[in-house]
């Protein structure tokens, strides 16, 4: 082998090094470019936030819930309860117990209705608590506008609560519809004993 072939051979070497020298060093200064294009993160809610708001704009529908739950129970029809609770014991004092019950059964009602509005008062405060620290304007509107409907809402139950007459208006249809069944039953036994 002549100088001449040695000497192109390490030329030859040294542009290989240079090449790949230039090479990663392109490949490093393409990162930067990547890295310098790729946008400053921007305040994004996190999935688990995006949730908790959905959930909570559901819970919303809690006032729903309980109006219904109060209406299927205000609109019992207790005729044939009260028609079998005559004819398994006809005592007046039966019957008196009884409507007690329904009465005891929808304070009851109310009492879990209130705790759970207590609740959801709570949560919303505390959602509204979170909002004004992030300057979220639009959603504090919203839910302060839920917060101040729930607030009346707890605040109309708890006056029926502690009204006998409205909580009797609001239980007339059920206690009515039971006296009448236990009525038929009183007169089902007078006719029994002709």
């Amino acid at each position: 082998m002549g100088i001449i072939s040695f000497l192109k051979s390490i030329f030859n070497k040294q542009e290989t090094i240079e090449a790949e020298y230039y090479e990663d060093d392109d490949v490093d200064n393409n990162s930067e470019d990547i890295e310098d294009s790729i946008p400053e993160p921007v305040f994004v809610a996190s999935q688990e936030e995006i949730n908790n708001l959905n959930k909570m704009e559901n819970k919303i529908n809690l006032k729903q819930s309980i109006i219904d739950e109060i209406d299927m129970y205000t609109s019992k029809n207790l005729e044939s309860e009260g028609f079998q609770d005559c004819i398994s014991n006809n005592d007046l004092l039966n019957r008196d117990n009884n409507i007690s019950l329904i009465k005891a059964g929808f304070k009851n009602l109310l009492s879990k209705s209130i705790a759970d509005l207590d609740i959801r008062v709570f949560e919303i405060k505390q959602r509204i608590k979170t909002y004004e620290s992030a300057g979220m304007t639009e959603s504090i509107t919203k839910f302060s506008n839920a917060l101040s409907e729930y607030e009346l809402f707890a605040d109309s139950l708890k006056n029926i609560l502690n009204d006998e007459v409205q909580l009797l208006e609001k239980l007339n249809y059920c206690i009515l519809s039971y006296e009448i069944g236990f009525t038929n039953g009183l007169r089902n036994n007078d006719n029994e004993l002709i």
